[in-house]
Parts: C-alpha cells; sequence; structure tokens
C-alpha cells in the first residue's frame, strides 16, 4: 500500500524517531506501536493492509537481543525521549507508554471526561502533525495536507495560547494575518490599549516597506499588575513552525517595532521563541545531545540569543493553564482552536493505515 508517512532514518534524531513513533501508533488501525517500528520501519509501510494480530506485532525476543550494537545507543535516547514527554504531560499526553527492559509499547490513549485534558492532548497532536510535515515524516503535497502559509496560521494559535499561560495573564496575537484582521498600524495602536501604556506614532516611520504586517513579531503577552498602572512584564514572541529557527531572534524585530510608537511600551521586556517541536529535533548529532546535562545546556545557548523557549511540551502545559482562565485578547486566539483541530484531524485521516 502507498502510505502518506516518509521513514525517518534510525540514526538521523531520536525526536524525530520518537515522533514516527506516535505518528505510526496514530496511523495504525490498532492504535499502537512498538520498538520494532523504529526498527524496520520501511517493511510497516509496505503492507499495513489488514489488521495485525496483537502477537505478531513484534518480533520473537531473540530478534530483538541480536540488534546491532551501534543501533542501541539510539534507542535508549528514544526510550528516554518518549518517558520524558509522559513525565512532563501526564495525562495530557495523549499516548500510553509500557517500558521494559530493551522493549517499548506505545498505545493511543482512551478519551477522558476532562474537556482541559483533551484540549491539551488535541493541541499536542496538532503540533507533532506539524513537526512531522515540516520534518519530512509526511509527504504533505501527496497526501492534500495544507502547508503554507496555513500551517503558520494555525500554529499562531495554540502559540498565542501558551504565551498567555506562561504569563499567567494575557496574550494578543500580533502576528499577520490577525484575527481582528487590522493593519500594522492599527495594531500598534490596539496593542497600546491592551497593555495600558505606550503611545502609538499614528504611522509608519519614514523609509519602511509598504509591505509590512507583523514586524517578524507574532505574538505579545504581558502579566498586569493589581493596581493597573505601567512597568509590568511583557513578553514578545517570534514562533517558529519550522526548523530553520536557529538565527532568527525576535529581539531586533521588537526593537524596530520602536519606531511606530513615540512612546515605546517597555524599555525591558522579554523575548521568546515558540515552536511545535522540541527545540533541539533534529540537532542532537550537531550539539552531541546524548544526555539531560547536554540538553540543558543546549537551552542555556539557546535562550542566550533567543530568550525564553516554549516549545511542544511547554506549549500544551501552558495553554492548558490558559484555558482555564481565559483571559479578554487571548480569547480570539481560543475561538480559533476548532481551525487548528481541523487541520490536525485532516492530517491524521490522510496518514492513516488503509482497513
Amino acid at each position: 500500500m502507498t502510505s502518506a508517512l516518509i521513514a525517518p532514518d534510525l540514526q538521523r534524531s531520536y525526536a524525530v524517531s520518537a515522533d514516527w513513533l506516535e505518528l505510526v501508533a496514530l496511523a495504525r488501525l490498532e492504535q499502537f506501536a512498538t520498538d520494532a517500528d523504529v526498527l524496520q520501519p520501511n517493511e510497516l509501510l509496505e503492507d499495513r493492509a489488514s489488521p495485525i494480530p496483537e502477537e505478531l506485532a513484534v518480533g520473537p525476543a531473540e530478534d530483538r537481543d541480536i540488534v546491532d550494537v551501534t543501533i542501541e545507543p539510539a534507542l535508549n535516547a528514544i526510550f528516554e525521549e518518549l518517558a520524558h514527554r509522559h513525565t512532563v504531560l501526564g495525562d495530557a499526553y495523549p499516548f500510553d507508554l509500557q517500558l521494559e527492559a530493551r522493549r517499548l509499547r506505545l498505545s493511543v490513549a482512551k478519551p477522558t471526561s476532562d474537556v482541559l485534558v483533551e484540549q491539551g492532548r488535541s493541541i499536542y497532536l496538532a503540533c507533532l502533525y506539524i513537526s512531522a510535515v515540516r520534518g519530512g515524516l509526511i509527504d504533505a503535497a501527496g497526501a492534500g495536507i495544507p502547508q503554507d502559509p496555513v500551517i503558520g496560521n494555525v500554529f499562531q494559535i495554540c502559540a498565542t495560547i501558551a504565551a498567555a499561560g506562561y504569563m499567567t495573564g494575557d496574550a494578543y496575537w500580533f502576528g499577520h494575518p490577525r484575527p481582528d484582521k487590522t493593519s500594522l498600524l492599527d495594531a500598534i495602536k490596539h496593542l497600546t490599549g491592551l497593555l495600558k501604556q505606550g503611545t502609538a506614532a499614528g504611522q509608519a516611520p519614514l523609509g519602511e516597506t509598504k509591505f509590512a504586517k507583523d514586524g517578524g513579531v507574532d505574538v505579545v503577552a504581558w502579566r498586569d499588575h493589581h493596581d493597573g498602572r505601567p512597568a509590568k512584564t511583557i513578553l514578545y514572541g517570534q514562533c517558529a513552525s519550522g526548523m530553520n529557527w536557529e538565527g532568527k531572534p525576535v529581539g531586533p524585530k521588537v526593537n524596530r517595532l520602536d519606531s511606530y510608537y513615540t512612546l515605546s511600551p517597555s524599555k525591558h521586556w522579554l523575548p521568546a521563541i515558540l515552536s511545535p517541536f522540541p527545540l533541539y529535533m533534529d540537532k542532537e548529532n550537531a550539539h552531541r545531545l546524548t544526555d539531560e546535562a547536554a540538553i540543558r545546556g543546549f537551552y542555556r545557548q539557546v535562550e542566550a540569543e533567543m530568550g525564553v523557549i516554549i516549545d511542544r511540551l511547554r506549549i500544551v502545559r501552558w495553554a492548558m493553564v490558559a484555558l482555564a482562565d481565559v483571559q479578554p485578547a487571548v480569547k480570539a486566539a481560543v475561538d480559533r482552536l476548532d481551525d487548528l483541530f481541523t487541520w490536525s484531524r485532516n492530517a491524521r485521516d490522510a496518514t492513516r493505515f488503509a482497513a
């Protein structure tokens, strides 16, 4: 059978391979995946036209025990990545994970009556499918899955919500196209009203391109003081729905937007990058990310240039915080969640194995 899924190289990236197992579990009629699906992914894609008896889903124990020792570190890293996701998200992780000595089974979690948890799971799955398209695990064109600019637009939905949750406050979807359909000048003016600080110039700075739409800033989030006065924490975020996020910090973009004010909202603010994938995905080999200490070091290095990092697991967790207490400005993004979920459901349907 022909599949829209594209098997990864096991040695490419353990985070990509972890995504692969999640995608297989979602695509398979029986709703599960095992370590065998990363060891023999091409066999998986060649014939999945009929249900697989569970007892045949994993090869005999002796087959697994003679796996090339050079593959073992990659498998261990995949196991650890999936265990990390399960631990961090808890019930919001849309999969049940069973880990044994040198064995793994990943199953799609049964639905829960907790609406907030279901929303968190749906946001995770949307981020997974966005990552899969961007990372080459899905033949989006062949499957008829809308890509640019749709992917970037729908990711801004959950990114804006997550930014509000991280700030335990509110957030404005600033990236173009905005739900309020404002021009950049009107968006600047509206933002000063939301922040209750700053003064919009009312005109574009001399020399600015007539095509300016958002100045490279996708989301603005803030946490108000109880007295409503200025000097609050403001976060400016740039969404990175693709893997080419390096070297594109939001800081210079925010500085450039200062020319749209006669009095900028604040002198001190937080830069941030928001992504639907673990930020280290596909960076493991280049950065020698072989253990938790190295991953922590990677985040510190990236923070020095990009600011606050809100990647997939953080997107889910902080979005759930915001969804538990929706604030006025972020409601525009919350009202568009169905757009994100519809795109994700269509991607899931397009990548299912035929029964």
